[in-house]
C-alpha cells in the first residue's frame, strides 16, 4: 500500500509539471529561437542519448529497453533549475541563456513522445501490429476529442467560471479539468502526464492564461516540490554510504560526456565562450528524467532497484550543483579558455568610416536607430555582443561586428576618434554605464547619446559631460499626458 500511495502521488506530481510546461508552451517562442530548439535542441538529445545507450548497451550490458530509458532521462536537464536561474540573473537575452532556452524547449517537447513509447513498451507481449494500431487509433480520438473540446467547450467553461467572481471556484475548476484530461487520457492506455500537458495545452490559447498563471504560481511550485518529495521518499538512505564510490563515478561521468558534447555541439555554430556557458549550465540531469524512470518503473520495464538507486541519487546531485556551477560559469570558462573572442580580431572586419555614428546594441531600440540612419544616408557602425543579432544584422546588410562596445581594441577598431557621435542603446544599466565610462576616458569631448530609464542613469549620465540624455520617465510621461488630453470627459 505504501509504494502505491507513493507511486500515485509521484504521478499526481508530475501531471501538474506537466501541465505547467504545456501552459508555458508557445509557438510563437518556438518561432523566435526555431534553430536552438529543433537544430540544437535536437542534435542535443540525439547525440547525448545515443551515447549513454552505446555505454549502457554495449559496455554494461543493460536491456535493450532500460539502456534506452537511461540514456534518453541522462540527456535531458533540468528546465526547472536552469530557466529560473537564468531568469533570475536577467541571462535570457544573453546567447548562451536562448541556446539553453531553445535546448530545454526541445527536451520537453521530446518527453511527450518518450512518455507514449514508455505506455507501448508496456504492453510488449502483445502483437507489435495490434498494440501500433491500438495506439494510432487512440491517439486519433483523442487528437479529436481535443480539438473539439479545446475549441469549444474549455472556453465557454472558464467563461461561465469566471463570471462567479470566486477565486476558489476558478482554481477548483482548473483543478478539475487538469485531473479530468489526464483521467481522459489514462482511459485511452496513455499516461496522466501527456492529458495534463495537454489540458495545459489547451489552456494557454484562451485569454484566461495569464489569470490562471497567476493564480496558480504558489500552487505550482508546491506540486513541484511535492514531486520532489516523493522522489527522495523512494531513496534508501542506507544506500548512499555503501555506493558513494559508484554514485560520484556515474555523476562525473555523466556531466563530463553531456557538457562535452553540448560543447561540441554548440561550436559548430557559436563561439567558444557561448559553447562552453551553454555546455556548463545544461550539463545537469534534469527532473523529467524522474518523470521516465517513474513511469518506467510503474509499468514494470525498469527492474533493477539498484541501479534505479544509483541513477536517481546521481541526478539528484547534478541538479543540487548546478546552482553553485551557474554562479562560477565566467570562472571556469575564463580558466579554460585564456584568449577571449571578443578580443579576437579575426572576428572583426576592417572598418574606415569617418564622421560616422558608433550604434551600441542591435536591440529593438537599436534596430529603430539604425533604420532611421539609413534613411537619413547618415554612415553608422554597430558594436553588439549577442551572435544571433550580429547573424541577424549581417543578413539585413547593416554595418555591424561582433564585440564588446565597453573594450578599448572594439572602440578603436570602429575608429572611434573620427567618429560623429555615439549612441548607446543597450537596456542594461550596468553595461551603459561600463560603455559610457569607457567612450569618455578615450573620447573626453565625442559626443554621447543614451537613455536614461532611472534617476541614477541620468545622474551618472549628468555628470559624465557632454552627453545627450533622452529622459524615458519624463518622456513617457509626457507622451501619457498628451494622450489623456485628447480624451474628452465623460459628459
Amino acid at each position: 500500500d505504501r509504494v502505491e500511495g507513493l507511486d500515485t502521488m509521484a504521478e499526481f506530481g508530475i501531471a501538474f509539471l506537466m501541465f505547467t510546461i504545456g501552459l508555458e508552451f508557445s509557438i510563437d517562442k518556438l518561432k523566435s529561437i526555431k534553430k536552438e530548439v529543433f537544430v540544437y535542441g535536437a542534435a542535443q538529445v540525439l547525440v547525448t542519448s545515443v551515447t549513454f545507450f552505446v555505454i549502457a548497451f554495449y559496455i554494461f550490458d543493460i536491456a535493450i529497453i532500460s539502456a534506452f530509458i537511461i540514456s534518453i532521462g541522462l540527456s535531458l536537464s533540468s528546465t526547472a533549475i536552469v530557466l529560473k536561474l537564468l531568469s533570475e540573473n536577467k541571462l535570457l537575452h544573453k546567447t548562451y541563456g536562448k541556446n539553453a532556452l531553445g535546448v530545454l524547449l526541445f527536451q520537453d517537447i521530446i518527453v511527450i513522445p518518450v512518455l507514449v513509447l514508455i505506455t507501448i513498451f508496456s504492453a510488449i507481449g502483445e502483437s507489435g501490429t495490434h498494440i501500433l494500431q491500438d495506439t494510432i487509433m487512440s491517439a486519433f480520438i483523442l487528437s479529436l476529442i481535443f480539438l473539439i473540446g479545446g475549441r469549444y467547450l474549455i472556453v465557454p467553461f472558464l467563461k461561465m467560471i469566471v463570471s462567479t467572481k470566486s477565486d476558489e471556484i476558478f482554481i477548483t475548476a482548473i483543478l478539475f479539468i487538469v485531473i479530468g484530461v489526464s483521467q481522459l487520457t489514462s482511459s485511452f492506455g496513455f499516461s496522466y502526464s501527456l492529458g495534463a500537458f495537454l489540458a495545459g495545452l489547451a489552456i494557454a490559447k484562451t485569454q484566461y492564461k495569464h489569470q490562471i498563471e497567476a493564480d496558480l504560481i504558489p500552487f505550482r511550485d508546491l506540486l513541484l516540490g511535492i514531486f520532489f518529495v516523493t522522489v527522495g521518499l523512494q531513496l534508501d538512505v542506507f544506500f548512499i554510504p555503501a555506493n558513494i564510490g559508484h554514485i560520484l563515478i556515474i555523476l562525473v561521468l555523466v556531466i563530463l560526456i553531456k557538457a562535452l558534447i553540448i560543447f561540441i555541439i554548440m561550436n559548430i555554430g557559436y563561439r567558444t565562450q557561448t559553447s562552453l556557458k551553454t555546455a556548463i549550465i545544461l550539463a545537469q540531469v534534469g527532473e523529467f528524467s524522474f518523470v521516465i524512470f517513474e513511469l518506467a518503473k510503474i509499468n514494470n520495464l525498469f527492474v533493477d532497484e539498484h541501479l534505479n538507486q544509483l541513477l536517481i541519487i546521481a541526478i539528484i546531485f547534478s541538479m543540487v550543483l548546478t546552482p553553485f556551477v551557474f554562479a562560477k560559469t565566467q570562472v571556469i570558462t575564463s580558466w579554460l579558455i585564456r584568449k577571449k573572442d571578443d578580443n579576437d580580431e579575426s572576428l572583426l572586419p576592417p572598418f574606415s568610416t569617418i564622421d560616422h555614428v558608433i550604434v551600441c546594441g542591435y536591440g529593438a531600440l537599436g534596430k529603430r536607430i539604425v533604420h532611421h540612419l539609413k534613411e537619413a544616408n547618415i554612415p553608422y557602425v554597430i558594436i553588439e555582443r549577442d551572435h544571433v543579432l550580429v547573424e541577424e544584422g549581417r543578413y539585413n546588410k547593416d554595418h555591424i561586428i561582433l564585440g564588446n562596445a565597453a573594450k578599448k581594441k572594439i572602440l578603436s577598431r570602429v575608429n572611434i576618434g573620427e567618429a560623429r557621435c555615439l549612441v548607446v542603446a543597450i537596456p542594461q544599466e550596468e553595461k551603459m554605464v561600463r560603455i559610457v565610462e569607457q567612450v569618455r576616458s578615450m573620447m573626453p569631448d565625442l559626443p554621447i547619446v543614451a537613455k536614461a530609464a532611472s534617476l541614477y542613469q541620468k545622474d551618472f549620465l549628468k555628470a559624465i559631460g557632454k552627453v545627450s540624455i533622452v529622459d524615458e520617465l519624463r518622456n513617457t510621461a509626457e507622451c501619457i499626458l498628451k494622450r489623456l488630453d485628447n480624451i474628452h470627459p465623460k459628459s
